[in-house]
């Protein structure tokens, strides 16, 4: 959720406007010495948009790549077993067990995950239903929706500012 409320702003407070979905290959590139995989979802001459495998969408500097190769002609995202494996490599030290459901990997505390998994899987599904009676053609997410329940909010901060928000 994170990266997609980033996205967002990343979008609306560019200063110029950005083409939207004009590359839809797998592609490999490397910024400043940092190397990269995913789809080009939106690019303009200073940035460039990639949706990466897992789901991430990072905003990459133009200027700073280095390297830029077209991998395939189809982009395939990890399958949710590759991004339980990557979050649970994130979360080391945090003491957190990880919940699959339908549509969401929840990370947390053992004696919350479960329930929370849970809910979130029933929030899915309610809203899911809500705009498919009203006509609307809801699509499957392409990746595992992510949650992570902190067990209190010094636990939150330090990952807050470790990801520098």
């Amino acid at each position: 959720m994170r990266h997609l409320i980033f996205a967002i702003g990343v979008l609306l407070l560019s200063e110029s406007t950005f083409v939207v979905g004009a590359e839809p290959k797998f592609v490999a590139l490397i910024e400043e010495g940092t190397a990269y995989e995913g789809k080009v979802v939106a690019r303009n001459d200073q940035k460039v948009c990639l949706l990466q495998r897992d789901g991430r969408l990072r905003t990459l500097d133009v200027k700073k790549i280095e390297f830029f190769r077209k991998l395939a002609d189809q982009f395939s995202p990890l399958s949710a077993g590759h991004v339980r494996d990557q979050l649970r490599r994130e979360l080391v030290g945090e003491r957190m067990d990880i919940v699959g459901t339908g549509h969401y990997l929840v990370a947390g505390p053992a004696s919350l995950v479960g329930d929370y998994a849970e809910l979130f899987e029933d929030q899915y599904k309610a809203v899911f239903n809500y705009f498919s009676v009203r006509g609307f053609h809801i699509h499957e997410p392409e990746f595992p929706l992510i949650a992570i329940v902190f067990p209190d909010a010094k636990s939150f901060a330090k990952s807050a500012a470790k990801d520098k928000v």
